[in-house]
């Protein structure tokens, strides 16, 4: 890391940068997650169903509808990136990397232990 970067980070009052980035990694997932919902919701309330129910539906049609098959293409991956991000926020919690606010990051296990997370999983 930049040793700028890391002394500017230190000086705001966080113990390493690691635990600034893990923070604001974790917040950024959970702002993703909060707009891909929101995002699915629309769908799930124009077509008054879920993903599957309206896949389903939507294939058992004798006639394709544009409109639907872009609807469908569009929340499937909304679908595909929300279990990607859920993934990542669980594992950051099976880590015992994640930060849910500025206090825990300011707080936060000393660098050594995110790196021995880090370099296991390199190995």
């Amino acid at each position: 890391m930049n040793p700028a970067l890391k002394t500017n980070i230190e000086n705001l009052g966080f113990l390493s940068a690691d635990s600034f980035i893990y923070w604001q990694l974790t917040r950024y997932l959970h702002a993703k997650k909060e707009t891909l919902e929101a995002q699915i919701r629309a769908f799930e309330e124009k077509h008054q169903m879920d993903y599957p129910a309206f896949e389903t539906q939507m294939l058992s049609n004798s006639q394709e509808v544009f409109e639907q098959w872009d609807d469908s293409i569009e929340w499937e991956v909304l679908t595909i990136d929300l279990k990607q991000i859920n993934e990542m926020l669980s594992q950051m919690e099976k880590d015992e990397t994640i930060l849910h606010n500025e206090a825990d990051a300011r707080i936060a296990v000393n660098e050594a232990d995110f790196s021995e997370t880090n370099h296991a999983e390199n190995e």
